[in-house]
């Protein structure tokens, strides 16, 4: 029977083989890419929950609560209040309306304008 090439060689051999570190180099490679990927996945999965109003409350509640700690001074929690009150409201202002307006109904006879009076 015929042995496999890769089993037929001698150790240092196979590792010193351009085949072999090629397969190492390709396989060290998708795992990183496969790395970053999920790392990604992970990062657009965590902004998704926190753009809510959800985590929007969460999080002015975590200010609130570093304040009451004494961690943040009054002048720095109003700061930041006003500042993510600002966020919020720019954030939505500038959210698209997710239902369109139906047109409001036209009447379909225009009235003609009433005749002007001549001037004496």
């Amino acid at each position: 029977m015929n042995a496999p090439l890769l089993a037929q060689r001698d150790i240092a051999d196979l590792v010193q083989s351009a085949e072999f570190l090629w397969l190492v180099a390709a396989l060290v490679g998708a795992m990183l890419l496969g790395a970053i990927l999920l790392s990604w996945i992970e990062r657009w999965r965590k902004r998704q929950m926190t753009d809510g109003p959800v985590g929007d409350v969460k999080q002015l509640g975590g200010y609130r609560a570093m304040f009451e700690r004494g961690e943040l001074t009054q002048a720095e929690y109003d700061r930041i209040k006003h500042k993510e009150a600002r966020r919020l409201r720019n954030k939505i202002v500038a959210r698209p309306d997710p239902i369109p307006q139906a047109p409001s109904p036209q009447p379909a006879v225009q009235e003609p304008p009433p005749p002007e009076t001549p001037a004496s």
